[in-house]
């Protein structure tokens, strides 16, 4: 009874916050409002099994958004690819080594905190690794504001000083799959369930760190890049962010929260961090591609992919290439993090 209770809470919360567009208002409003049901009356339960059930869900709706047109783009951007997931990664990693080094978070909590993906996505793995899901929702909250309200300030600020501005009337790239009349939405979604359902499952009896949500992902990238049919409705995205937001809420104590507090110096690191490294990996990608420094800024911006692509249309970015490189990003953190966590802590220990 109370599994459901917690579930219609963390619901109500994550909608509450869509409602006064909260960015990542799902996930953070259903964390929150589930936390406080659990801290105020320990009674929020919620088993581990439905961690499985958000991880499929999460990676199914990664892998619907990759198209075709996008492994074809990205032949011509080989390079900031290259430079962005590599950069990130090793930044990444003396991120949660520097955070460790300064505060009392472990070093896995530390290294998932500092990752540059999905606020959803990234906390939900790291709870196969027995990271503090409370710590690393925070950060990764941290980052998500300060990157999508400080950085277009900055960008155009830099842009109007250095004259380097590149007007393209590119649109952001449809995020969401185009309508095939041949087939009826249901037996696409169908199809889409059903692929990522499947090979989720045997990504989590795999024991691969991650591998629920990387093959899950895997599987309905491939499936939609061979049939451009793959498709899930934006209700279950929601609610697939509302199960996974339930899930970390459950688990915040009381004393997570006194804690909070002690986290400030550690989300300055990370804003000052992430700023740094955005405009570094921007003047690297601009020396060694063809991109402007405008779409190069925009690219290397870890903040949501559907946030950076909006603002970057609006402020004369190609908005196309800046969605492909952001899901590169996002899609190789995914996958390859989890596995560089594992060999380092392997390596450490």
């Amino acid at each position: 009874m109370f599994i459901f209770i917690t579930l219609l809470i963390g619901i109500i919360g994550g909608t509450a916050a869509l409602k006064l567009k909260i960015p990542a208002g799902a996930i953070l409003g259903s964390t929150i409002s589930v936390a406080l049901f659990g801290i105020f009356s320990g009674k929020s339960v919620f088993p581990q099994e439905f961690n499985i059930i958000a991880q499929i869900g999460a990676g199914i709706f990664i892998g619907a958004r990759i198209y075709k047109k996008d492994i074809m783009e990205l032949k011509t951007m080989i390079r900031p690819a290259v430079i962005i997931t590599v950069s990130m990664s090793l930044f990444s990693i003396l991120m949660g080594i520097l955070i460790n080094a300064n505060s009392d978070i472990d070093l896995i909590t530390s290294l998932f905190a500092s990752a540059p993906a999905g606020i959803t996505d990234i906390t939900l793995i790291s709870l196969d690794f027995g990271a503090d899901t409370s710590i690393v929702a925070v950060l990764h909250f941290a980052r998500l504001i300060s990157i999508i309200t400080i950085m277009p300030g900055f960008i155009k600020y830099f842009v109007s000083k250095t004259g380097k501005a590149l007007k393209n009337d590119n649109l952001c790239k449809d995020l969401s799959v185009t309508v095939d009349t041949d087939d009826s939405l249901f037996n696409r979604t169908v199809y889409t369930l059903i692929a990522g359902t499947i090979f989720g499952y045997i990504g989590y009896l795999s024991g691969i760190p991650a591998g629920t949500l990387s093959f899950s992902m895997i599987a309905c990238a491939i499936y939609n890049i061979i049939t451009s049919k793959a498709y899930v409705p934006v209700n279950m995205r929601k609610f697939i962010q509302f199960l996974g937001g339930t899930f970390i809420g459950a688990k915040v104590t009381m004393e997570q929260v006194t804690g909070m507090k002690e986290l400030l110096p550690v989300i300055l690191i990370i804003i000052i961090g992430n700023i740094l490294l955005t405009f570094v990996l921007a003047f690297i990608m601009t020396k060694y591609s063809n991109l402007d420094i405008t779409t190069a800024l925009y690219s290397s911006s870890p903040g949501g992919l559907t946030d950076m692509c909006i603002i970057a249309s609006e402020m004369g970015a190609d908005a196309s290439k800046v969605a492909t490189l952001h899901l590169v990003r996002i899609f190789s953190i995914i996958v390859l993090y989890p596995l560089v966590i594992k060999l380092l802590l392997n390596f450490i220990h």
